[in-house]
Parts: structure tokens; C-alpha cells; sequence
């Protein structure tokens, strides 16, 4: 018998060691298990969620407008919402470093592999269009909390409208938002305008500098068809509701 072995049976029979029953490992395991998908969940919610807000606001599409599209996004991004998700992905990887399959491998790649899992989670959440499903849901019973979260991501950034052209005009054109105020767009040499932005029937984007009803546009494009859409659902729900 080894020392080692010998020193560990002493310390049994003074007491010094504490024999645990099976059933307390396994509740500790299912707790764990329990938090990682918690975890992993508030996760891919989050991130998701966060693409939602960037695209219902427009400024996911802005960085592609030079360096004025990009602090339009810094300015638009939903901040609060960032942190947390980043406070949920920190505890996320300190549960998986800490269960058995990960915890005898480096850390880098515990973190990699739970950073992809969840982006790649958000992604097929966007791409299944979850949120809008869920925003139409949360309207049409009026939950409360969600509903106005939902409600406020709709929000947009006073450089951001979007509606339809109600007239052109000699440098630009007017545009009749959602809301049925009526903005003044002037192009200015370097305004990227996508080739479909006057087809007819089609909500587009504008982004830019605005002052009062004016925006000088650094950037017109299509509304996402998807987005225009649920608008419309909501809007017909909202009046079936009153009715």
C-alpha cells in the first residue's frame, strides 16, 4: 500500500475527510447542466434580440455609409442589452470551463467554442425570424413588459427614416414616413443610393445628417421586406383589436 493511500485512509478514519453519497454528485451535475442551458438560452436570446433591435431601427445597415454610418450604429446599438448578453456569455464559459468535458482543456478554447455555439444560435434564431414572430405574438395579447420592449425597438434614430417617395424634388425628394410626416431628402454628391430605391410601391431607408424635416442623405436603400411586413401585420391587428 502507498503512502499516499495509507495517509488517505487515515484521514477517513479521524474524520478529516467527508465521504459524499452518489446522489449529491449528481444533483451538483444537474445543476450545472441546468445553468449552462439557462445560460446558453438568455444567450442566443440576447444576441438575437440585439440583431432584431439594429434591424427594426435601421442601423444595422447604416456602417455600410463610411464612418457616419458607423457611429450611427455605435450611437443606435442597444447598450444595455449588449452588456447583459456579455455578462450572461462570461457566465456561460465560467460553467463550461467548470464541467468535465472542458474543464481539462485551455480556457481560449472553451471560450471560442461556447462564443461560436452562440452566435451560431442567434444566427438560426434571425434567420427562423423569431423575434418578429414573437413581437406580432406579444402585440396581439398586449403582454405586459414584453410588449413594450418589443414596441420600443421600432424606435428610430432621428438619422434614420424610413416611408415612402411622395415627390422628387430637383436634389432629392419627399418622403412620407410611416407616421405620415412628411421629410425632405437632399442628395449630396457622395449619397449612395441603391439601384432599386425608386422602384415603384417600395419602402425604403434613408440615412444621414438630419436638421428639423431635412436629412442630408449619406445613404438610400429598400426597407427589408421582412420588416415592412410585420409592420403591416401589426398594424391590421392593432385595428382588428380596437374593432
Amino acid at each position: 500500500m502507498t503512502d499516499f493511500k495509507q495517509q488517505l485512509i487515515d484521514k477517513i478514519k479521524e474524520g478529516d475527510l467527508e465521504m459524499k453519497p452518489r446522489w449529491h454528485f449528481v444533483v451538483q451535475t444537474a445543476f450545472f447542466l441546468a445553468g449552462i442551458i439557462l445560460s446558453a438560452l438568455i444567450v442566443v436570446y440576447l444576441l438575437s434580440f440585439i440583431t432584431f433591435v439594429l434591424q427594426q431601427n435601421g442601423a444595422w445597415f447604416a456602417p455600410g455609409y463610411g464612418w457616419q454610418g458607423l457611429m450611427l450604429f455605435l450611437l443606435a446599438s442597444p447598450w444595455i442589452i449588449i452588456g447583459f448578453s456579455f455578462l450572461f456569455l462570461g457566465l456561460l464559459v465560467i460553467l463550461a470551463h467548470r464541467y468535465s468535458f472542458c474543464y481539462e482543456r485551455p480556457f481560449l478554447y472553451t471560450l471560442l467554442g461556447v462564443c461560436s455555439i452562440a452566435l451560431m444560435g442567434a444566427y438560426l434564431a434571425e434567420r427562423a425570424e423569431f423575434h418578429p414572430r414573437m413581437h406580432v405574438f406579444l402585440n396581439q395579447n398586449n403582454v405586459p413588459g414584453l410588449a413594450p420592449m418589443y414596441k420600443k425597438a421600432e424606435t428610430r434614430p432621428a438619422a434614420i427614416a424610413a416611408g415612402t417617395i411622395s415627390s422628387f424634388t430637383e436634389n432629392g425628394f419627399m418622403l412620407k414616413t410611416e407616421s405620415d410626416e412628411m421629410i425632405r431628402i437632399v442628395f449630396k454628391q457622395n449619397t449612395k443610393l441603391a439601384p432599386e430605391w425608386k422602384n415603384e410601391g417600395i419602402n425604403i431607408m434613408v440615412f444621414g445628417n438630419r436638421a428639423s424635416n431635412t436629412i442630408i442623405a449619406i445613404g438610400v436603400r429598400p426597407e427589408r421586406e421582412f420588416l415592412k411586413t410585420n409592420r403591416q401585420q401589426r398594424a391590421t391587428n392593432t385595428v382588428e383589436t380596437r374593432r
